[in-house]
């Protein structure tokens, strides 16, 4: 500030930083020294640049707004900044609406930290299709701190640890490699599962991560005899079936995890379950219709399939993903059913019609799906995968077939053709016709080797 009163002591007195008596005519450190005194009781000013006074304040000021940081802090703000992509190509909500509550989760399980790190370096990794050394490195250290975790009888039953194993499960598809033998973190979530199952988890995330594991335990046990549905699992899907009222697929039957929990043990004894299966084919196949007026009433412009940008509001998009998933999975389901239950009704013509029109209802639903790669759609390997495991047609195998290599290019580290094969020979038995066996005791044995060759 310009114009502030200064000393009156003498110049002799001011040069020298002492305090001034200002006598007159002469101070007396003047007097004593013997020098002249000047100046001595006049009022002088001292004048600051008022610009540069300013930018000093205005710099103080920044500095002060910046907020401290460290190793958490950091790794918060980045995966907030990935949980904000409303694009649905590279939606992390598609995993499920509860990974919104995982930042305000971190900073008090080792576990969980080190796989949200590894998960934020991968996503940004996903655009180049290609994951980084430090991604590849953040996994191992996740997978490190996880085995820590797990060997901690307290931590090992946390929420958070489990919610830790379900991001490992979807990093090992992102940075995996074919020629890396990691674990089956499906049966890991499934046994972890089992241990938890009596605790008491009411809050918003702890229930809704729970329900989203029950649907990929029961999804894994189709076709994984490892894994087992435990009763409190049954009961818990009965509980909160309705929870899905608030996504999308809300009001379609075979998608309620409650539904979904029924499929592994009517799919065990085929033969015994017959009339479970048929009507459970028949409901999946209704759905399968109200998704597909669903999808058709939404709006699908023409556009470049190497341009994913539709020009749709983004809320539309999202929508339309989320739809092409639960349709994926209705298509999946309806084609294994189809084929089991061909197997066992040989003579059903009608079966062979339907299974035609639902491959090539997979053909059209993965083209149109593919503006939603990767992340959108990820779900679409599964239900060609399916297709192609039930195909007889070579034209039809061909399409499948190119579609799921493209696809492949997304996530190189899913082998899906192997799981074609893996598939294809326990759908595709001799047939046989059970209402003509007898349960004899030289009948027994036959009846036996129609259910194993529908065991996974």
């Amino acid at each position: 500030m310009p114009g502030v009163p200064s000393s009156r002591g003498c110049e002799a007195c001011r040069k020298q930083k002492k305090k001034c008596d200002q006598l007159e005519p002469s101070c007396s450190r003047c007097t004593r020294l013997r020098v002249p005194c000047v100046g001595s009781g006049q009022q002088r000013y001292k004048f600051i640049d008022g610009i540069v006074g300013l930018a000093c304040i205005n710099s103080n000021a920044a500095h002060m707004q910046t907020a401290p940081s460290n190793h958490l802090t950091v790794m918060t703000s980045n995966f907030l900044a990935a949980l904000g992509v409303t694009d649905p190509r590279f939606d992390l909500t598609i995993y499920g609406d509860f990974m919104k509550e995982i930042p305000r989760r971190l900073g008090s399980n080792g576990a969980l930290d080190a796989t949200v790190y590894a998960l934020t370096a991968a996503f940004a990794t996903i655009p180049k299709n290609q994951p980084s050394a430090e991604a590849i490195n953040c996994y191992g250290r996740a997978l490190k701190s996880i085995r820590l975790c797990l060997m901690d009888p307290i931590e090992r039953k946390s929420p958070d640890t489990l919610c830790a194993m379900y991001l490992i499960m979807i990093l090992q598809g992102w940075v995996g490699t074919q020629s890396n033998q990691y674990p089956n973190h499906g049966e890991a979530i499934a046994q972890l599962m089992n241990e938890v199952g009596s605790q008491n988890w009411q809050g918003i995330f702890e229930t809704q991560m729970t329900i989203t594991l029950c649907t990929i335990v029961i999804f894994e046990s189709f076709f994984n005899p490892n894994v087992k549905i435990i009763p409190w699992m049954w009961e818990y899907t009965q509980t909160f079936g309705p929870y899905t009222t608030a996504q999308a697929n809300s009001a379609i039957e075979s998608l309620k995890p409650r539904n979904l929990a029924s499929i592994p043990v009517m799919l065990r004894d085929p033969i015994l379950n017959l009339p479970k299966l048929k009507t459970t084919y028949g409901q999946i196949w209704r759905d399968c219709g109200t998704v597909a007026n669903i999808l058709s009433a939404l709006p699908n412009p023409l556009f470049p399939t190497n341009n994913p940008r539709t020009g749709l509001p983004m809320h539309i998009e999202q929508q339309e993903a989320r739809f092409q998933t639960g349709y994926g999975i209705l298509l999946a389901q309806a084609i294994q059913f189809n084929c089991i239950i061909q197997t066992l009704e040989p003579r059903d013509l009608c079966l062979s019609e339907q299974l035609l029109s639902l491959i090539d209802d997979v053909i059209r639903l993965a083209k149109r799906a593919s503006r939603y790669r990767p992340l959108g759609a990820s779900s679409m390997p599964l239900c060609l995968v399916a297709a192609l495991a039930a195909a007889d047609h070579s034209d039809k195998e061909l399409q499948l077939k190119a579609l799921l290599a493209d696809y492949q290019t997304d996530f190189p580290s899913t082998t899906w053709l192997q799981m074609v094969a893996w598939l294809r020979p326990r759908w595709k038995r001799d047939s046989y016709d059970p209402k003509l066996i007898q349960p004899t005791a030289g009948s027994l044995t036959t009846i036996k080797c129609i259910r194993s060759a529908f065991k996974p």
